[in-house]
């Protein structure tokens, strides 16, 4: 929420945090996307993460 408002308001903060927070989200996708391959769960994490990707409006 606090980085939302920061892009909002147009704060040079936000520039600074958002891409540590992107960075952060893909490379914890991408390691749980390499664990679901590893124990074959690929196929529920694919649709468990796009259903939650579009619940949240991101």
């Amino acid at each position: 929420a606090y980085l939302r408002h920061l892009h909002q308001t147009g704060e040079m903060l936000a520039g600074i945090l958002l891409p540590h927070h992107n960075l952060a989200f893909f490379l914890d996708t991408m390691r749980r996307v390499r664990q679901s391959i590893r124990s074959g769960d690929f196929p529920k994490f694919r649709r468990e993460f796009i259903e939650r990707l579009s619940a949240s409006g991101e």
